[in-house]
């Protein structure tokens, strides 16, 4: 049976050529098992979220 395509291992050539080394392999390997749902993540703390706007947080970073 032939692998299905997947944009995970697609990455791996352009993530060595940024010096990633064997991490690109690692992050394929971690991206096909989410995709696959061998890996599912079950939030154990509540999510906060804060109460500055996103553009506002940008802004704020873009200008140094």
């Amino acid at each position: 049976m032939a692998q299905s395509w997947s944009p995970a291992v697609e990455i791996i050539e352009p993530l060595r050529q940024t010096g990633a080394g064997h991490i690109a392999e690692m992050y394929a390997e971690m991206n096909q098992g989410i995709e696959s749902g061998v890996v599912a993540f079950e939030p154990s703390l509540p999510v906060t979220r804060g109460s500055t706007p996103l553009s506002q947080t940008l802004a704020q970073l873009a200008a140094g």
